[in-house]
């Protein structure tokens, strides 16, 4: 599998394209075996960023902790798979972090492997979408050992 990753940062977080990479590969070994070759960006802004993005594109004018934007997905298995893009607000983030006494790093995983299966299609509008989608990322975290 070949995950191609375009990766900004408003700071350095701490969070290496390698865990990146490997957090990808282990999310579509489990939820959608069937791609071979992705390519997503992951960009990590301010609250302030994520705000104006939310407000923007979901008419939510206020802070978020992930966003998620689908690439072009189809039906058709191409070389490379554009799966979309993830935003994450840093200081989101870490203000959750520890309201929920983990890491950074815990938080920051849970959060883009949430927004990772968005792009892959789960979302949680509806309460049995929601099950679903919970199911696959605690699976994924277990298995990533988040």
């Amino acid at each position: 599998m070949k995950v191609n990753l375009d990766y900004s940062s408003y700071r350095d977080v701490g969070i290496s394209n390698k865990l990146i990479v490997e957090i990808v590969e282990m999310t579509l070994a489990e939820v959608s075996p069937s791609f071979s070759d992705v390519s997503l960006s992951l960009a990590i802004v301010s609250n302030d960023e994520i705000k104006r993005l939310n407000k923007q594109y979901r008419n939510k004018d206020e802070v978020t902790d992930v966003l998620s934007f689908s690439g072009n997905i189809s039906e058709f298995i191409s070389e490379e798979n554009d799966l979309g893009e993830i935003i994450i607000a840093a200081d989101k983030c870490n203000s959750q972090a520890k309201n929920n006494k983990k890491t950074f790093r815990q938080e920051f995983v849970m959060l883009f492997v949430h927004g990772l299966l968005h792009l892959l299609g789960y979302d949680h509008i509806e309460d049995e979408e929601a099950v679903v989608m919970e199911v696959w990322q605690s699976k994924v975290l277990k298995k990533i050992n988040a």
